[in-house]
Parts: C-alpha cells; sequence; structure tokens
C-alpha cells in the first residue's frame, strides 16, 4: 500500500491513504444511485500530486424539470404511452416536480399516472438519466424502450442512457402509489402492509384518523387519501467524460479536526484510467458567504474499469465544530464546503460538491447521557412531519420552520417514520437543529419469510440508501429503524422468522444493517420500546398527566395530546355543537377523539368552538406541580 502523502505547503491539507471504509458498503435497490458504493473496488496505491489545471469540462446538467404531460391510467393506457409515438397531445400539462395527490381528482386514485414529456440534447459520449425521488413505483422508459422498474420514494436512482439517445427523445414514465388493502376492522397494528412508506402511507394525523376499528367509518382509500405519488423530486440528465464521480462521504473522526473522506468515482472505459482528484475544501463563511477561505488537494490514481473507491484522510487546520443551536455560546452551526474534480488528461470529467461538518456525537447508556463534541446535550424536541407533499417545497420553506422551532427553545425535530426532502436537512446543517431521524417504517409490515419473501432484503438495501442519502449531514445524529412495531402492543410475539407477526426479525436485521454501513451515530432498533420510549399519561394511557414523571426512561421520543386548535376554522367547520357528520370528520383530524373528550369533556358541554378549543390547550399545558 502506497502511504505516499508528502506535504506540500502549498497544497493545503494533507491527504494521506487508508485502508479503513468509511461508511461501509452495503447492497441498495435495483437502479440505484448509490449502487457504485456496493461494487465498487478499493484502491490500494494513490500518490499525492500537484492539483491538476485544466481548460475544457466534459460535465455538465441538463435539468428535465418543468412542463410535462400527464395523464391518469383509468383502465384503458396499457403500457402504450411508452411507445415513442404516441400521441399525447390532449394531455394535461403539469410541472414536474409533481405530486398528482394534490389534483382534487387524483387524491383517491392508486393506479398508474403517466408522465410524458420530449427532450432534445447535443449528446456528449456519457449521459445518465437521473431521477431524485418519485414516489413510489416507477417504470422508465426511453424511446420506446424501457429502462428499468425502481420502487421506493426518497432514495435518488438513475440509468446509463450513453448509447440511447438521440436528437429527439421521448422520456415516458409510469408512476403508482399504490393503496395497501387493509381490513377496517382490523386492529391498526396488525395491518402488514408491504410498501416501505411509513407515515407517507398512513397514520393517526393523516385523512382518516387512527386506522383500523378505532375510527368510525374507516376504509383504506380515505385513510390513504391525498396520496403522494408522483415525479416528487428533480429529473435531470448528467453528461460526464470517462470519469463519473458517483459519491463522496465525509466523516468527522475527532474534534480536532481528522476527517475521514471515502471517494466513489467510476471509469467508464474498458481499461485502466489514470486520474487526479482535486479535492477543494472550503472553510466556514464569515459574514459573508464570499469570504470562504479554500484549498486545493490532489491525489492520483490508476482506476479500474467500474466503479472504484479511495479512502483517505486529512487534518483540517484549526477546526471549527458544528454545535447545535442550543449551545450558541460554544459555538454556531458552522459547515464546510467540500467539491471533488475528476480531471482526465487535462480535462475535467466530473465534479461533485458537498456540505459537512465537523462534530462528533455519542450516546452513553447507565446512565443515558446523549453528547455532542464530547458535550452531553439536554434533548428539547418536537416531531416532525411539516410536509408530506415535497413537489412544491424548497430550502425557505424548510428554514422557516427552523427559525420557529429554534424560537420555541427547541434543539431538534424528530422525522417520524419517514425521511423528508433534501432541503429539509440542508436548513437543519444550517440553522444548528438536531435530526432524530426514522427509517419509513410505522406499525405492522408483512415480513415473513413465507408470507412475504423478499421484504426484508428490500427493507435493508432501503435503509443502506437512507443512511448514504443522508450521511454527510452534520445536523443528524440518530436513527431508530422502525416506530411502534406490532411487538410493542403485544409483548408475546416472538422472532420467529416464517411470519415473523411482531417485526422482530425485520428489526433487528435492519439495526445491524444501520449500523454496519454508519458506525457514527446511534442506532435504535425500534421507537417506542426499550430505553426510546413512548409516553401517553393523562391521554391514551389514561391516569394523570404527571404520571409520565413515574416512568425511568433514556429517551421518550413521542409525547403528547390530542386536541383541536385554532387552525380548526380552515376545515370549514360549520354549527356549534358539531353534528354527527362533522364528529366523524373530526375523528380523522383528532385521532385519539375518545380520549379527549374523556379529559375535558365531549363538545356538546362546551357553548362555542372556541371555549372548546380552550378547555384543551389548557389541559395540554398545565401549570407547574410537585
Amino acid at each position: 500500500m502506497n502511504f505516499n502523502s508528502l506535504r506540500r505547503e502549498e497544497m493545503g491539507i494533507e491527504l494521506k491513504l487508508v485502508s479503513e471504509l468509511i461508511p461501509r458498503a452495503a447492497p441498495v435497490s435495483e437502479h440505484s444511485l448509490f449502487s457504485p458504493v456496493s461494487e465498487a473496488v478499493s484502491l490500494s496505491e494513490v500518490s499525492v500530486v500537484e492539483p491538476a489545471s485544466w481548460e475544457k469540462s466534459d460535465c455538465r446538467i441538463v435539468s428535465l424539470n418543468g412542463v410535462w404531460r400527464r395523464l391518469a391510467d383509468r383502465g384503458d393506457l396499457g403500457d402504450s404511452p411508452a411507445d415513442s409515438d404516441y400521441d399525447d397531445f390532449d394531455w394535461p400539462r403539469v410541472k414536474v416536480p409533481d405530486n398528482f395527490g394534490l389534483d382534487g381528482e387524483l387524491q383517491r386514485f392508486y393506479d398508474p399516472v403517466w408522465y410524458r414529456r420530449v427532450i432534445r440534447v447535443n449528446g456528449f459520449k456519457y449521459a445518465d438519466l437521473v431521477f431524485m425521488g418519485v414516489d413510489y413505483l416507477a417504470d422508465v422508459y426511453l424511446n420506446g424502450q424501457h429502462l428499468g422498474h425502481h420502487e421506493g420514494y426518497f432514495a435518488p436512482f438513475s440509468f446509463d442512457v450513453s448509447n440511447r439517445l438521440e436528437e429527439k427523445n421521448v422520456l415516458a414514465v409510469k408512476v403508482q402509489d399504490p393503496c395497501e388493502n387493509l381490513d377496517p376492522d382490523e386492529w391498526f397494528f396488525l395491518h402488514d402492509k408491504k410498501y416501505i412508506k411509513g407515515t407517507m402511507n398512513y397514520h393517526d394525523s393523516r385523512p382518516g384518523g387512527l386506522p383500523g376499528n378505532l375510527s368510525p367509518r374507516w376504509s383504506s382509500e380515505w385513510g390513504q387519501s391525498l396520496t403522494t405519488g408522483g415525479i416528487t423530486q428533480p429529473v435531470y440528465l448528467k453528461f460526464t467524460g470517462p470519469v463519473r464521480v458517483d459519491k463522496f462521504f465525509v466523516t468527522p473522526l475527532d474534534t480536532d479536526g481528522r476527517v475521514h473522506l471515502a471517494i466513489v468515482a467510476t471509469n467508464r472505459q474498458t481499461k485502466k484510467l489514470r486520474v487526479v482528484f482535486n479535492v477543494h475544501l472550503y472553510t466556514p463563511p464569515g459574514e459573508k458567504p464570499e469570504e470562504r477561505e479554500h484549498t486545493v488537494s490532489a491525489v492520483s490514481a490508476d482506476l479500474e474499469p467500474g466503479p472504484n473507491r479511495i479512502d483517505l484522510e486529512f487534518v483540517v487546520p484549526d477546526p471549527v465544530l458544528w454545535w447545535p443551536c442550543s449551545h450558541s455560546e460554544l459555538g454556531e452551526p458552522a459547515t464546510y464546503g467540500l467539491t471533488v474534480e475528476a480531471v482526465c488528461d487535462g480535462v475535467l470529467s466530473d465534479r461533485a460538491h458537498e456540505h459537512f461538518g465537523i462534530r462528533t456525537v455519542q450516546l452513553s447508556r447507565d446512565p443515558w447521557v446523549f453528547s455532542i463534541n464530547g458535550r452531553p446535550v439536554f434533548v428539547k424536541a418536537t416531531n416532525y412531519i411539516p410536509r408530506q407533499h415535497f413537489a412544491d417545497v424548497d430550502k425557505d420553506f424548510y428554514a422557516r420552520d427552523m427559525r420557529m422551532i429554534r424560537d420555541a427553545n427547541l434543539n431538534s425535530v424528530g422525522v417520524h417514520a419517514h425521511i423528508q426532502c433534501p432541503p429539509c436537512y440542508e436548513a437543519a446543517d444550517e440553522a444548528g437543529i438536531m435530526v432524530f431521524q426514522d427509517f419509513p417504517l410505522q406499525w405492522s409490515y408483512d415480513s415473513g419469510e413465507k408470507t412475504n419473501p423478499g421484504f426484508v432484503e428490500k427493507a435493508r438495501r432501503m435503509i443502506a440508501e437512507m443512511a448514504y442519502l443522508l450521511y454527510n449531514h452534520p445536523s443528524v445524529v440518530y436513527y431508530a429503524c422502525h416506530n411502534e412495531p406490532p411487538a410493542q402492543f403485544n409483548p408475546l410475539f416472538e422472532a420467529e422468522p416464517d411470519e415473523d407477526r411482531g417485526n422482530l426479525v425485520l428489526d433487528e436485521k435492519l439495526q445491524k444493517t444501520l449500523q454496519e454501513v454508519d458506525p457514527s451515530r446511534p442506532v435504535h432498533r425500534a421507537s417506542g420500546m426499550g430505553e426510546d420510549m413512548h409516553v401517553y399519561d393523562g391521554s391514551l394511557n389514561g391516569g394523570s398527566i404527571y404520571d409520565c414523571r413515574k416512568r425511568v426512561s433514556g429517551f421518550i421520543s413521542e409525547y403528547g395530546f390530542w386536541s383541536v386548535s385554532e387552525s380548526a376554522v380552515n376545515y370549514g367547520d360549520t354549527g356549534w355543537p358539531p353534528d354527527e357528520d362533522q364528529l366523524v370528520e373530526w375523528s380523522s383530524r383528532l385521532s385519539f377523539f375518545g380520549s379527549t373528550c374523556t379529559f375535558v369533556g365531549a363538545p356538546s358541554r362546551y357553548t362555542s368552538l372556541e371555549f372548546w378549543i380552550m378547555a384543551c390547550l389548557l389541559y395540554t399545558s398545565p401549570s407547574p406541580r410537585d
């Protein structure tokens, strides 16, 4: 192994080849953008060199966002829209990214929806078609040819279209957000789902209220209405030279500035290729972003055909640490910038840019102490499901929320049983809001080896993709693999793989996968169980709201009370007291309506909606008491 790390003062940081792989490789979904991470050959020899200059660039991004044509398949289309000569002139136009569930006619539509558009490009030799997110099942066609199928909603995927592009191209995408066929007379925690969407699928704060037999008139179609389906994130063509920079990961190893850098890049030729990787480091900005200081270093390597991986270490001089907003006396939520350029024979083949923060995370037990940069942090959090339709939100949307969270004297959010879109985590990084991230599993899933073969492996691939997607965000500090699995409600379930009724086998394997991929963050097996508890004294569990003080727990990730708020007027409720139909509507927005009535009294006992709202709010914020 070549540990050529000769320091050159003009180069800035000192790069050194290391053998440890951080993060580790794991299988991912078919066509995943992270497939090269799983398949890469780890290189054992690199040389520190002068940064390579270039005057010509072969890399280019062509956005495919904007106007597409979209039509729901009501049983008469089949796969005919995949044909390049199909006439879609009369189809409605929509703006992609798009959530078709926001369309009034498609709020309860669970069959395929087609998207089509024409692409005109001046071809480069190497090209990839990239989808940053499609919800949930996607089949992609280019010029009548099926490129492939993808399942999921949060992870990016791509197709190599280097030899498929013509001067005029027709791109067609069949998208389906299927409805889980669930028994309305069954308990919600025994609905064995098959799609990994968590709270994006249904939960007790979506339409329909608490699923199953605890909500009057509940049905699968109602509970899963306002579907989140569509091409929900950007689409683009990426043109590169013979080397593509697939992904890089930055791992802070300590608070002294020691950092691990893993670069994954693909040699698209059939023979070895010499490439120089320029590594640009940008310090945290001062009062103005343009005040960032910039240094550049470089390594050279001979890439094997296909995906390659180089693991390096370097030390950031005078490191500025990332701190949560609650620790402003120690510092700001500082982020560094890092750009990796692949230069071949004086031509820029590809580049990638990421932000990262220098911070460490530690969870100690007995007693339970959560620390950032070696300093204990008192976690002050709220569960967070700000938006389930991502097509029309941007970083400003989340930045506003982060300001409100900070102003409420909180320092963290629990992204509850789903994964938000990338701008959410960018805003959390910059605001210093810690993210306690759930994998999108909510209640029960059919994970038996005999009853639903392949589900566990599908979930393991998706949880690895979650780790790769969020890896460089300093705000993401904790993972939970499953929210309230059925074993929480029935302790008699056993870890039996054939049917796995309690999802115990599933959750154990998910925790192991996530810990192997990302050892830098604490990973909890199941939220609501063990040291990570859900406490609803004085609410769902009965008793007094003060009984929660009797519980011994490391971390309480759910606590609260369901109540109507001032925003109830936005739903068009009329008349007082509410009639039977309106009470059913309320139960769909106020899941445990019966529990609420138990503690504050039925609506009919109050003279107005305003008094009912006030009673709910007063109950949820009692005066301090010993």
